[in-house]
């Protein structure tokens, strides 16, 4: 009785060693790997250079708006005028994007908040937006710029950017401010921004470069599979089938792998 090929006979085991065996099967899965691994790299550097300039672009719009509101501000801060900073602020907090304003006086209390319920408030001094300054046992003088940025993610799972930008002491601000002369910071504007529609579009670059990489790995896939076939498999079993008939005697057999890359350029014909 012949061996039963669908139950894992003998036979098909030995076709599939057979295979696995095969120069043109192993070139083909060395060469698939390869691309397979170049193309992740690929996608992934590219994802983590759009996720990189997706938030420095929002970055960069935080601090031109924490910028625009400090000198919005300025001026009513120097009046005295505080219906008219809680009004900006409060103002500002209503729009698409922002996640919420305040100012902290030196002390770590929020005197205006874009949520009035807030207003009064003692924060911590280890919470995100005060751990910037006060990280050490004296808070800094100033404010270096590259420590103002913080990326945390709110209780609902929103991922936040908040600016911190120091409002200097001025000699005009001597008016309503007492405070040391060497006191360099009166307070703190803290800007928040929501990242949920950056991350969002990420997500969607995100998918459209995984879908790429597949229908590109597809594709190339294909197309190692088929020059594999043509330009190694095709000949060597033309080289095979010409040595076994040599070896049974047949020394007229010629066998011509010669395959149309190899013999480029054609010969001239003048």
């Amino acid at each position: 009785m012949p061996p039963d090929r669908e139950n894992g006979s003998p036979s098909s085991a030995q076709d599939l060693r057979r295979a696995w065996n095969s120069l043109g099967v192993r070139l083909f899965l060395w060469l698939f790997a390869a691309l397979v691994v170049l193309l992740a790299l690929f996608t992934y550097s590219n994802i983590r250079t759009t996720a990189r300039h997706s938030q420095e672009l929002v970055s960069e719009a935080t601090s031109r708006a924490s910028d625009a509101l400090k000198r919005s501000t300025r001026h009513a801060m120097l009046l005295n005028r505080k219906e008219d900073v809680v009004e900006i602020i409060a103002t500002v907090g209503q729009q698409p994007g922002v996640a919420g304003v305040r100012i902290y006086d030196k002390r770590g209390r929020i005197i205006v908040s874009s949520d009035a319920t807030e207003v009064g408030r003692q924060v911590d001094m280890q919470a995100e937006a005060c751990i910037i300054c006060h990280d050490q046992k004296e808070p800094l003088r100033s404010v270096p710029a590259s420590t103002r940025q913080r990326v945390y993610k709110h209780p609902d799972g929103e991922r936040i950017l908040g600016l911190i930008n120091p409002i200097e002491n001025e000699p005009e601000c001597t008016g309503c401010h007492v405070h040391r002369p060497d006191q360099t910071i009166l307070g703190v504007l803290d800007v928040k921004m929501s990242l949920a529609t950056a991350d969002a579009q990420l997500a969607a670059v995100k998918k459209r470069m995984l879908e790429a990489m597949l229908v590109a790995t597809l594709f190339l896939g294909a197309v190692s599979a088929a020059f594999i076939y043509l330009m190694v498999r095709k000949p060597v079993q033309r080289l095979i089938a010409g040595t076994k008939r040599i070896s049974q005697g047949d020394l007229a057999t010629r066998v011509d792998i010669t395959t149309r890359w190899a013999s480029w350029p054609p010969p001239s014909t003048a």
